[in-house]
């Protein structure tokens, strides 16, 4: 059952008087799904579209932040999350319990955002209440269903399901045309991730909001010593066996050979990966900093003050792409080749060479970076979607 059960009956109470016409709902779960979620959801409370939230709050301490800075608090929180969750828990709780939310509320439209197992699930539970399906950022592929995982497997299900599909990029709509599906379904709006990183980026520079003070003193020495930073990131489960003992190995090796290196790591709190990291003692390197998982606000920060991006991360991808910062990619496919096609990106997956030798030709200049330019849409993508929203629904 829905955990929050006094709101939820209080707003049964009230919903009539509410909405003259059913809502639409958007599903939240994770962190980047909070950050692409916000601008539609502002441009949908914009044009008066009658919007409520649901968090499936599985990461409760990633999503709380992202839902601060963008002043969103959710109608619905299904509490899913337990000390070592999996994927299972994770899709038979949000199953169960959306079941009940769509039967009650009845929305119109049920808006799922990228690859997670929730945004799977809950556009499994609204197909079968036959309620219409968006997806927001639809059409990304590797087409090996096992990297990522799951979330390749995962997008190609909410496909399947969805009757509208917001793709960030041309060719995500070339992949989805591809596999058949219909092309009056289709818009091309750009990624809702330029649009949450620009207003963000915006209010840094503008001092109107402040990074922490731990992490802005990091880049200030940094600075000060005239060492260039890396941001690392690694998380994926298909890594676990041994891409990031490889991964954190290079890292150690580029740093003996690049001194002017300060490498940065907000580390996932899952516990094998610090089980990994302390076996490759990566937390005894020198010139190396490790920090809890960073606020939206603070990784922005860190972006933008970066030289270097490694990561196996796919909104980090674009966010890094977005700032024209190279990216090295820590997995062997990517669904995101516009950076790798336009020079920006290079996929170096988890060989130490590749690695070493890509951090070497970017911090001595060897290799050259093109400017990014709007790959991935120009930070309007959540009002084009609230405007198709209430067109197609008469709102």
């Amino acid at each position: 059952m829905i955990k929050n059960k006094q709101f939820f009956w209080l707003f049964l109470m009230t919903s009539n008087y509410l909405y003259a016409q059913q809502p639409i709902l958007l599903i939240i779960g994770t962190r980047p799904e909070g950050i692409k979620m916000a601008p539609v959801y502002h441009a949908c409370k914009q044009l008066q579209i009658p919007t409520l939230v649901c968090s499936t709050d599985q990461h409760t301490d990633l999503l709380v932040d992202v839902l601060k800075v963008f002043d969103i608090t959710p109608d619905f929180n299904l509490n899913i999350m337990q000390h070592g969750q999996d994927l299972f828990h994770i899709t038979i709780s949000v199953l169960e319990q959306l079941k009940t939310l769509y039967a009650t509320i009845q929305p119109s439209l049920v808006v799922v955002q990228g690859d997670t197992s929730s945004a799977a699930a809950a556009a499994l539970a609204a197909f079968y209440l036959k309620i219409p399906v968006a997806h927001v950022e639809a059409g990304l592929r590797t087409y090996n269903i096992n990297s990522p995982f799951p979330e390749e497997l995962n997008r190609r299900i909410i496909s399947l399901i969805s009757s509208y599909h917001f793709a960030p990029t041309e060719s995500a709509v070339a992949q989805l045309l591809q596999e058949k599906i219909l092309p009056d379904t289709i818009y091309n709006v750009g990624n809702t991730v330029v649009d949450a990183l620009y207003y963000v980026q915006q209010k840094i520079t503008r001092r109107e909001i402040l990074p922490s003070d731990e992490l802005k003193n990091i880049i200030a020495r940094a600075k000060t010593n005239n060492r260039k930073i890396v941001t690392l990131t690694a998380h994926r489960r298909e890594s676990f066996a041994h891409g990031l003992q490889s991964v954190f190995t290079a890292i150690k090796k580029s740093i003996e050979l690049y001194p002017d290196m300060l490498v940065i790591f907000p580390m996932h709190p899952n516990p094998l990966i610090k089980g990994i990291v302390q076996k490759v003692q990566l937390d005894a390197t020198p010139h190396l900093i490790i920090t809890k998982p960073l606020s939206y606000i603070d990784m922005v920060y860190l972006l933008m003050n970066s030289a270097i991006v490694a990561t196996d991360s796919g909104g980090l991808q674009e966010e890094a792409i977005s700032l024209n910062k190279p990216v090295l990619v820590l997995r062997n496919e990517t669904e995101r080749y516009e950076g790798v096609n336009a020079g920006i990106s290079q996929i170096v997956g988890f060989d130490q060479e590749q690695i070493i030798t890509a951090i070497g030709s970017l911090l001595t200049g060897s290799r050259k970076v093109p400017q990014a330019g709007a790959l991935y849409g120009n930070g309007d993508s959540g009002k084009q979607i609230a405007t198709i929203i209430k067109e197609k629904f008469s709102y």
